[in-house]
Order: structure tokens, then C-alpha cells, then sequence
């Protein structure tokens, strides 16, 4: 399939804050960093199934297949927007 990052123009900083929420930006970072939705929803007091839905989110916005295909297009998003 077509790699979202290669198609569409970099967004800079204003346009990623546009993209997503400060709270989807967190679960970004658990999913950047490698953590689990129990972990995730621990170290933000949320439950799991709010952050499942929050994975679910990010991921549709990104068009990843996976969690790990998240967490790799917002990395290569936000390197490319500073």
C-alpha cells in the first residue's frame, strides 16, 4: 500500500496540534515508547478501554495498520515538522 508519511506534505507544529489532541499525543508517545493499553491507561489515569479507544483513534487519523505502524508515522511526522 502507499505510505502515508511519502505522500502528504510534511505537517509542521501548528498543523500536528491540529491533527491531534493533547491527550491523543499522549498515547502517541506510550505507543512511541513501546507500552502496553494497562500501562498506558496507568500512567495517564485513564482506563484501558478509554485509551483503546484513543489507539483506535490515532491510528484511523494516521491510517496505520498497527500500533507499531502508529507509533512509526507519527515519529517520522513530528521529526519532520520541528
Amino acid at each position: 500500500g502507499s505510505s502515508f508519511a511519502t505522500n502528504y506534505p510534511a505537517p509542521d507544529r501548528e498543523q500536528l496540534t491540529q491533527m491531534f489532541t493533547r491527550r491523543e499525543v499522549s498515547i502517541l508517545e506510550g505507543l512511541v515508547a513501546g507500552r502496553s493499553n494497562p500501562e498506558i491507561a496507568a500512567d495517564l489515569q485513564l482506563s484501558r478501554e478509554t485509551v483503546k479507544k484513543y489507539t483506535a483513534r490515532v491510528m484511523r487519523k494516521l491510517g496505520a495498520s498497527s500500533r507499531a505502524d502508529a507509533a512509526v508515522r507519527y515519529v517520522r511526522l513530528a521529526s519532520t515538522s520541528e
